[in-house]
């Protein structure tokens, strides 16, 4: 009841009433016997990121991919002088491990299942549902049933520490055919629901640690900013927010610091 009354202060139509279960169709025979309700935005991830990149590219950005080995922090100076660059921001997520040595950091896999979500062989589910992990320790207990765009459905979901392999799918792993029954014994309309043929599953690797990595690194004009898990996008505009002020302090003592020598 604590964290609902915080949600009502930040968030629109919260609601607590264990009919919410009832009324949105949840198997009785799981028996649950509470529910919460609360407006929040969704954000379509595909149509997100390449609007993203759109208007990174509209900004002036230039975009280059290139691989980087070894420290970060041993390449730093050359890197600036070769790019004209007053700071770097390492946002790499799994690829800092190598590049800062950060053995804390290590992959969550993670994995969805798409169902086709017009209207067609069930009816259209338009709220997302949820259930969290009961904090057992088993990641793989959690429900969530959300719709993406105007179509699609994501069925969760799993949380694997430390895999890294991408090639699992509802053909040849268990967990995540475990994961599709426990979502459609949670919500038996899912019964209904036709799995997308282009692409029925799709696995992810979380850059996971204990807590984000937010900081200028000492004695070098670095900001780091990863390791966010599966809360990338929740904690993006707030992250990056810090990050540029992170670079505009270090920015205003660049003239002091032992790299300035380096700087064109």
């Amino acid at each position: 009841m604590h964290k609902l009354n915080e949600l009502r202060r930040v968030v629109g139509d919260a609601e607590h009433d264990a009919g919410l279960i009832e009324a949105q169709g949840i198997n009785p025979r799981l028996g649950y016997r509470d529910a919460y309700r609360h407006l929040a935005p969704m954000i379509d991830t595909d149509a997100y990121l390449r609007w993203l990149m759109e208007e990174t590219v509209r900004l002036g950005c230039q975009i280059e991919q290139r691989m980087l080995s070894g420290r970060l922090a041993d390449q730093a100076a050359p890197l600036r002088q070769e790019y004209g660059a007053c700071a770097i921001v390492n946002c790499t997520g799994l690829g800092a491990k190598e590049l800062t040595e950060d053995e804390t950091l290590y992959p969550l896999r993670g994995a969805l299942i798409r169902v086709h979500n017009d209207g067609r062989t069930m009816p259209r589910i338009t709220a997302a549902h949820c259930v969290s992990n009961d904090g057992s320790g088993d990641n793989r207990g959690f429900i969530f049933v959300v719709p993406r765009g105007n179509d699609m459905l994501l069925l969760g979901g799993l949380a694997e520490p430390h895999e890294s392999q991408l090639d699992v799918g509802l053909h040849n792993y268990d967990p995540i055919r475990e994961m599709h029954a426990r979502c459609v014994e949670f919500l038996p309309l899912l019964s209904q629901a036709v799995v997308d043929s282009a692409e029925p599953v799709r696995v992810g690797l979380r850059p996971f640690r204990d807590h984000v990595r937010l900081e200028r690194e000492p004695g070098r004009n670095i900001v780091h900013n990863y390791g966010h898990g599966g809360s990338g996008v929740t904690l993006s505009w707030g992250c990056a927010d810090d990050a540029a002020n992170l670079v505009a302090s270090l920015m205003g003592s660049t003239s002091s610091h032992p790299e300035a020598a380096h700087r064109p």
